[in-house]
């Protein structure tokens, strides 16, 4: 599959999951003015060819001690290095970038000492790592699911009905059992439907749909769509690392969150204090929108930029050689699978 095979349709309705991703197609049926057969027939093969997935995020996941890591290896290494981070439960998300085939690295653990022990113990003894340069998150001001294809109209995202409510009769306690199988269930795929959550629970099916839909309710599991970024028009990716003046940082990195390419930026503790994920068009956009940076906040210096080659590993999702998701998903720590986890 290459990108022109993508066509208007497969857009929207990544577009449409990306607002609720596990939204039924009957009820997309009116919005997008296509059968419900058709859409599913669109997602299952964009899903199988690995150029969109879906996850569910564990509990209060942006709560949890996250850091943002640059490793450094010897480059005849890093395949290796990229191979061992990836089977780390802590490693969600890795991004390699040019030059000396870095690592970009953000990390996420249950506590500061299980981040520390994970630092020391794990990052920095791993076969053929030079160096890891730690920044830890303070501020998020936006974090990747808040990102949009822009696929549809104002009007046609208003016409999206709403993620759905629990039932008045659902129950409110929910077992640490069910809540594990919601995790394993809609962590890898979160359109996974309940009668899988019901399996893995021992319960009925209604039960597991309360479940889904009490833990979502209540921000107990976060649901996202992505896509792959060769598919979405903003091919080039890039990390930007900056040192902003302590009494600027909150409006610039306030300002940052609302431009159209940026995806994640935080506030950090490290040797920067801003970071921030950016998609482009091109990679010459660079220029323009590092220009417009430097208009638009004075004293403010771009201390280090990574062009990101390649993806293995995206919130748990490992990847092929092709950039395409696989059927691999290694659950992150913040989820009680882990816990269970021999």
């Amino acid at each position: 599959m290459n990108e022109s095979m993508l066509d208007d349709l497969d857009h929207r309705i990544i577009s449409a999951l990306q607002i609720d991703p596990r939204i039924p197609w009957s009820s997309l049926v009116p919005v997008l003015g296509v059968d419900a057969v058709t859409l599913g027939r669109r997602w299952r093969k964009m899903t199988e060819e690995g150029v969109v997935w879906t996850t569910g995020l564990p509990v209060n996941l942006h709560q949890r001690i996250g850091a943002i890591l640059i490793v450094k290896c010897n480059p005849r290494h890093v395949t290796g290095v990229v191979s061992a981070f990836s089977r780390m439960p802590q490693a969600m998300t890795i991004d390699i970038g040019m030059g000396n085939l870095e690592l970009v690295v953000t990390v996420v653990e249950r506590s500061e000492e299980r981040l520390a022990g994970f630092l020391f113990d794990v990052a920095r003894t791993t076969r053929h790592v030079r160096s890891v340069q730690t920044h830890l998150l303070t501020n998020p001001w936006k974090h990747g699911e808040q990102w949009r294809l822009g696929a549809l109209t104002p009007e046609e995202v208003k016409s999206i009905p709403p993620a759905k409510t629990a039932r008045k009769r659902a129950a409110k306690s929910i077992s640490p059992e069910l809540e594990n199988a919601v995790y394993q269930a809609l962590g890898p795929d979160a359109r996974t439907p309940a009668t899988r959550v019901a399996e893995l629970g021992g319960v009925s099916v209604q039960r597991a749909q309360d479940a889904i839909d009490v833990m979502r309710n209540r921000g107990q599991i976060q649901l996202r769509t992505d896509l792959d970024r060769a598919f979405s028009g903003w091919p080039v990716h890039l990390w930007y690392f900056m040192d902003v003046p302590p009494a600027m940082l909150e409006k610039v990195g306030t300002a940052v969150s609302t431009m159209q390419e940026v995806r994640f930026v935080s506030s950090v503790a490290g040797s920067y204090n801003l970071i921030f994920s950016a998609w482009m068009r091109r990679l010459a956009q660079a220029h323009t929108f590092e220009r417009l940076l430097d208009q638009k906040f004075q004293n403010v210096a771009v201390g280090r930029r990574s062009i990101i080659l390649k993806t293995p590993k995206h919130l748990g999702h490992l990847f092929d050689d092709n950039g395409r998701c696989t059927d691999t998903f290694v659950p992150m720590p913040t989820s009680k699978i882990a816990d269970l986890a021999p």
